[in-house]
């Protein structure tokens, strides 16, 4: 075998190692965002203009961060919550994609109150997530809402409370006790 051709099988072999195929981890990161960029474009397409122009903004700054968890700090109650739910889709839950001016508002008076995102309730039929000023906050006790900014949802009607769509067996048992 002489020299060139031994060069040109290392030349191949050089070139096959540089442009390896993606792994695993970078595809699922990859699919990750994908769906989370589908997710917060279906958000985006139930908010108002100016709510949506200030959380696109806020997380622009977010992303581009190098401290990704002060940056988290420093966004609004809105954004992280259009995030979070985005996020959440990504990862494989089912949840309502939507966030109406009306809703946006519910969340914009909730971080004046001093509340987070933690802090929530479900509607009973689409498992859109409220806010819920809570008295406290104990493992084993229950939390009941100090503050309800509304009692029924404004995206489909149902009845907003805590936790009323989180598993089947809550919903179930809420179908039941309501009928």
């Amino acid at each position: 075998m002489s020299l060139q051709s031994r060069i040109a099988k290392l030349e191949v072999i050089y070139s096959q190692a540089i442009q390896s195929p993606e792994t695993d981890e970078e595809k699922r990161n990859k699919e990750h965002w994908e769906r989370w960029d589908q997710a917060f474009s279906e958000i985006a397409g139930t908010m108002q203009a100016d709510h949506l122009s200030f959380v696109v903004g806020e997380l622009e700054q977010h992303f581009a961060s190098d401290d990704l968890a002060a940056s988290r700090a420093a966004l609004s109650l809105l954004s992280r919550v259009v995030d979070s739910l985005a996020s959440r889709v990504a990862f494989g839950h089912h949840l309502r994609l939507a966030m109406p001016p009306e809703l946006a508002e519910i969340w914009n008076a909730h971080e004046k109150a001093g509340g987070s995102e933690h802090d929530i309730e479900e509607c009973a039929d689409c498992g859109a997530e409220y806010p819920a000023t809570q008295e406290r906050r104990h493992f084993l006790t229950v939390v009941r809402p100090a503050k309800r900014f509304t009692s029924s949802c404004v995206l489909c009607g149902g009845a907003v409370g805590y936790m009323y769509f989180s598993t089947p067996a809550r919903r179930e048992c809420y179908q039941r006790s309501a009928a």
